[in-house]
């Protein structure tokens, strides 16, 4: 009975579309002409690592669904037409070191949830249009080594207990 499971596992295994996506750990689109929304099916793919969907025509909203992503290291999205507020979901990912949605539609707050991550270390948002202060705190983004933030709509002083945050990002 092995003899004959086993080849129609492999079989399976080599020729589902849809066992070879759920197994996937990167899914770069990046640099084509593609349009409409994100696909909320993305979200149960638990293997994805990394999201490169930039230089497209993408719009809508970035997917709740996205936020299920454990194993998330990268999401790049930049140069899109993505819109509403920038999900604060990114900052609760444990894994997610890479978020660059510079070159969007993006507006409202930016979400406290990011600035409390302790794994992002590059954080891209250029170019939107959010608005409000700057969440930080003197614990905010402790291992962040590049934050780029210019060309929004953000208003307020850089809060001075935010010192650390500030001088780490200025020795890149």
């Amino acid at each position: 009975v092995i003899d004959d499971v086993l080849p129609l596992f492999l079989r399976l295994l080599f020729h589902s579309p849809v066992l070879v996506l759920l197994l996937t750990e990167v899914l770069n689109v990046g640099n084509n002409q593609l349009f409409g929304m994100l696909p909320t099916q993305l979200g149960l793919i638990a293997n994805l690592a990394e999201i490169a969907v930039s230089q497209n025509n993408f719009s809508g909203v970035i997917p709740t669904e996205i936020g299920n992503l454990q194993n998330l290291r990268s999401f790049t999205a930049y140069l899109n037409f993505f819109q509403d507020q920038l999900p604060a979901f990114f900052g609760l990912l444990p894994n997610l070191e890479e978020l660059d949605v510079s070159e969007n539609l993006l507006e409202g707050q930016l979400p406290a949830e990011l600035f409390a991550s302790t794994s992002l270390r590059t954080i891209l948002l250029a170019r939107n249009v959010m608005t409000g202060s700057l969440p930080l705190t003197p614990t905010s983004l402790p291992n962040i080594e590049t934050l780029n933030i210019a060309f929004n709509k953000l208003t307020g002083p850089i809060p001075t207990t935010t010192t650390d945050c500030v001088s780490r990002c200025a020795r890149e």
